[in-house]
């Protein structure tokens, strides 16, 4: 095959893309600070066994922990709302092969046990 005279251009294209509008602010803006608090806990399987290596994530942050050989975990900086107390606290399991979420409504200073299911 011969060769044929071909022009390649490489230039910026710029597209315009429609920005919906933010709809208004109906409400102050209202800024709280939250109270810290530390969550123990231990997590087991059936028959109450312990279950080690498992991977606890405080749900909606970047903070986890995993558990030790007698299941056990200790999550540092878990969000307290004094305004809402009975408000729960969602950790996600993650080991041997699932993932399971759980709701917890600890007491402070109460470690919480997590039973972890079949």
């Amino acid at each position: 095959m011969a060769p044929r005279p071909a022009l390649l251009l490489d230039v910026p294209a710029r597209i315009d893309r429609p920005v919906p509008a933010a709809p208004p602010v109906r409400q102050p803006l209202r800024l709280r600070q939250l109270d810290l608090r530390t969550l123990d806990g231990r997590v087991v399987g059936p028959e109450r066994q312990p279950l080690a290596a498992m991977r606890v994530e405080l749900v909606g942050t970047t903070q986890a922990t995993e558990t030790d050989a007698a299941g056990r975990f200790r999550l540092v900086g878990v969000p307290h709302d004094p305004e809402a107390p009975d408000r729960p606290v969602r950790i996600r399991l993650v080991g041997r092969g699932r993932t399971h979420t759980a709701e917890l409504d600890p007491a402070d200073g109460d470690p919480v046990v997590v039973c972890a299911p079949d």
